[in-house]
């Protein structure tokens, strides 16, 4: 899914400050832990509908050094550019 979507959205993996696409896509799942994401600032629990008409759980990470949970289609470009957490700059690694 993270190659799909980088390659989809023209996203750079800046190698000097961002983490590789095997790193991003490592990342572990999480159940929201708060009412929204401190990214794009939308609801944690968003359900999105798939193609059959049912309702779809958003896709979260949960970054491993802080436990900040995100929607990981915020975490991809970012990621991708800089090795740290929006909400409090701690590293991932």
């Amino acid at each position: 899914f993270v190659s799909d979507y980088i390659a989809a959205n023209n996203i750079t993996i800046c190698e000097e400050s961002g983490l590789d696409i095997e790193t991003i896509a490592g990342l572990p799942s999480a159940r929201p832990t708060s009412e929204e994401c401190s990214y794009c600032l939308q609801s944690l629990k968003h359900f999105a509908i798939d193609d059959n008409g049912l309702p779809v759980a958003a896709d979260l990470v949960q970054l491993p050094e802080c436990k900040h949970v995100y929607h990981r289609v915020c975490m991809i470009p970012w990621l991708a550019k800089k090795a740290n957490c929006p909400y409090c700059r701690k590293e991932v690694n």
